[in-house]
């Protein structure tokens, strides 16, 4: 998708935390809207989590290139592979 002259990259990730799980990767600025994939400073609520999916997502996240992670609740990350 672009907009204004920027590219964000829509990647679903579901099922992990939900079946519609998406993230959107921004490369240029190096920052990925990681949604309820990431949560920060709690514990997550796993209600229809496929949990063994929602780890192999984390891992799959890792291969981006991003210097700020945003979670789905909690701060932003300025370590965004060592706060997955």
């Amino acid at each position: 998708l672009q907009i204004g002259g920027t590219e964000f990259r829509l990647h679903a990730v579901g099922p992990s935390h939900t079946p519609e799980d998406m993230v959107i990767h921004v490369p240029r600025h190096g920052v990925l809207f990681a949604g309820d994939t990431v949560f920060s400073g709690r514990i997550p609520y796993v209600g229809q989590a496929d949990s063994r999916r929602w780890i192999e997502t984390l891992e799959r996240l890792l291969v981006l290139d991003m210097a700020v992670m945003v979670p789905g609740h909690g701060p932003p990350s300025r370590h965004p592979a060592q706060d997955l």
